[in-house]
């Protein structure tokens, strides 16, 4: 509570109030504070995920400095807070060292940039870790060209020492965009769960899962309005010495067209075949193996999709709602989802700093 204390003394001192961007022009200490308020709300009555509601905020003050060498260095706190809740449901120390290694190539040590900013589809990952995972940290290469952008990445997300009672667990993955032509991309992603160690003397098995997916995009514009095909085929494998589950290999279909107006309003149907198919991380609607029940499965799964999403910009900052269905018409289940968010940013220089 004495840094939060601290960190409000220095804001209300400063003069200028308004968002600004952090440029790598010269050698500066800046306060930023980012905050990001969510309600979502999941409405389940299936046999494999249950409903539920969350709502709160998580913060992030820090300071971050930065030079004309392309690094930045940042260092605050992360909290999480749901409200109804008597204490923080995550503290943890935010820290990165964010370096620029080339033109369109950067290196992150600590907080890594996660969750959704993964930019991976449903199936390999659900909107619910953001809100009951930590903030992912580890290592991370980001590459931004105008033909190529790529996101590899390690989230640590259990570390162990020797004679630790339990599994070390990370996350790896990579996710790759290719311009093939000026409407056509190409998407791979791939993902590793794994838990294990050498270190440690719990009795558990190892297991670690992998998860592949491709994707091609077809994309049609005009001024305000953006339509894309997209289809998609993922793949699960249990490469665990010892197969736990039901299922060692499985698989799936997503297509689905997206109407993007005017970069605020969205609307996207979409169908789902998947036959046998799991991901650690993905949308537990869209796969065989039930998390409510350890016996029940659902083989064969067939899903259709519909998602509205309207998200204006206020103030230089972004306030978006959303609604979406999903409809197995063979089981007959009708589950849906609904959420408002507002994305809150604010950054404020210091002073320069010279170097000597």
């Amino acid at each position: 509570m004495f840094f939060l204390i601290l960190l409000t003394l220095i804001v209300n001192k400063l003069k200028c109030h308004t968002y600004e961007v952090i440029s790598n022009d010269s050698n500066f200490l800046a306060f930023c504070y980012n905050q990001h308020y969510f309600f979502k709300n999941n409405e389940y009555f299936n046999n494999l995920y249950d409903g539920i509601t969350f709502i709160g905020t998580n913060i992030i003050p820090y300071f971050c400095y930065s030079n004309n060498n392309g690094i930045k260095i940042k260092l605050g706190t992360y909290l999480r807070i749901f409200n109804g809740s008597e204490k923080f449901y995550i503290r943890d120390i935010y820290y990165c060292a964010d370096i620029k290694l080339l033109s369109g190539i950067k290196l992150l040590f600590g907080n890594i940039n996660g969750h959704k900013m993964h930019n991976l589809l449903e199936p390999m990952y659900c909107d619910d870790n953001e809100y009951l995972q930590r903030p992912e940290s580890g290592i991370q290469f980001l590459v931004d060209y105008k033909k190529i952008k790529s996101d590899i990445w390690l989230n640590w997300q259990k570390f162990i020492l020797p004679g630790d009672n339990f599994k070390e667990e990370f996350i790896a993955g990579a996710n790759t965009f290719f311009l093939l032509t000026k409407n056509i991309n190409y998407n791979i992603a791939l993902l590793f769960k794994h838990k294990g160690g050498q270190v440690e003397t719990s009795s558990a098995p190892m297991q670690t899962f992998c998860n592949i997916g491709n994707g091609i995009s077809y994309h049609l514009q005009n001024n305000k309005t953006d339509i894309i095909f997209s289809t998609n085929y993922f793949q699960y494998c249990d490469l665990s010495p010892y197969k736990l589950l039901q299922y060692i290999n499985g698989y799936g279909l997503y297509n689905f067209i997206k109407i993007n107006y005017s970069k605020k309003l969205t609307f996207q149907v979409g169908y789902w075949y998947g036959n046998c198919y799991y991901s650690a991380t993905g949308e537990p609607l869209y796969q065989s193996i039930s998390r409510k029940y350890v016996y029940y499965e659902e083989p064969e799964k067939n899903i259709i999709t519909i998602r509205f999403n309207y998200s204006p910009v206020v103030a230089y900052n972004v306030l978006s709602c959303y609604f979406q269905v999903y409809y197995d018409y063979k089981r007959n289940y009708k589950d849906y989802n609904f959420g408002v968010f507002y994305e809150f940013n604010f950054t404020q220089k210091i002073n320069r700093i010279k170097l000597r």
